[in-house]
């Protein structure tokens, strides 16, 4: 019970974070989602599997906003588990297609880190 109410209060902690990853992500402002990723980040865009440096990746995302025309990020549910794993459900939208999107991030000593960005095409 005691590491459930630590971790509870870890997350609320860390929401101005994920707050602030968010808008990011609504923004598609991917050279600043770059800061959360690190070497064993992994981006996933329609089952294709990316991975890289911060700067390789920030390409990637940029690549796919270019290139699907996406003008709305919305988040459907987020939150988190007992281990520091955060979860954001979404979905982006653009005028003919919908993109599930699952970001899960880890959080150590008050940084976060992106672990994996899935984005999946709705069919």
């Amino acid at each position: 019970m005691k590491s459930i109410i630590i971790n509870t209060i870890l997350l609320i902690t860390s929401l101005s974070s994920v707050d602030d990853l968010i808008i990011l992500f609504e923004t598609k402002n991917s050279i600043n989602i770059s800061g959360y990723l690190n070497t064993e980040s992994q981006i996933i865009i329609d089952e294709k599997i990316h991975k890289g440096n911060s700067y390789q990746q920030s390409l990637v995302l940029d690549d796919f906003f270019d290139v699907s025309k996406v003008d709305r990020f919305k988040v459907i549910h987020r939150g988190g588990s007992e281990n520091n794993l955060i979860y954001i459900l979404g979905e982006y939208s653009s005028n003919t297609d919908i993109y599930k999107v699952l970001i899960t991030l880890t959080k150590f000593d008050k940084e976060l880190t992106i672990k994996k960005i899935k984005i999946d095409k709705k069919l």
